[in-house]
């Protein structure tokens, strides 16, 4: 344990950029004492002291000192812990299958500029049909998407060579 106290000593010591007696000072210790922990590590009780001063120039360092304490960054008071996490809210109760289905007729009506009741039995025969026929509602919906796009107008070779001919007149 000597070693490894000395060699974590000695990373803190390079990490700061400061001499043995100068890190002895920021632990509020004698040159002499400075001297010997380079030599024969520092006690378990001054690790979450160095851990804390050598912290912010060196976050990992700080965590792995810590961790050779057996505790966290967290537990010797160095860093603040996490907030806990908040539980995501519930999601909102589905809507009774019924309105569901008054919101696609609703949808059909108002797209067509009729009342939801002149709708209805057209809607019914559709879906009817499709199920019928194993089809599902996004493949039905993809079909009728795709036939209400605009067609661009085929144009033929004589009427369009024939609008660049020069008029004469």
């Amino acid at each position: 344990m000597a070693s490894s106290g000395a060699a974590l000593f000695e990373r803190v010591r390079s990490a700061l950029g400061t001499s043995q007696v100068g890190l002895g000072k920021m632990m509020g210790c004698s040159r002499r004492t400075a001297q010997r922990w380079a030599a024969r590590g520092v006690p378990a009780y001054y690790l979450p002291k160095l851990a804390a001063i050598v912290h912010p120039h060196d976050p990992d360092l700080a965590v792995e000192i810590a961790r050779s304490t057996g505790r966290t960054l967290e537990q010797l008071g160095i860093v603040r812990p996490a907030p806990p996490a908040q539980p995501a809210p519930p999601p909102p109760p589905a809507p009774p299958p019924d309105r569901i289905v008054d919101a696609v007729v609703c949808a059909a009506a108002d797209t067509m500029q009729l009342i939801p009741a002149a709708v209805r039995p057209g809607l019914y025969a559709a879906f009817a049909c499709a199920v019928e026929m194993g089809l599902s509602a996004d493949f039905v919906a993809g079909v009728l998407r795709d036939s209400l796009q605009p067609q661009a107008p085929a144009r033929s070779p004589t009427v369009g060579a024939a609008s660049e001919k020069p008029r004469k007149g």
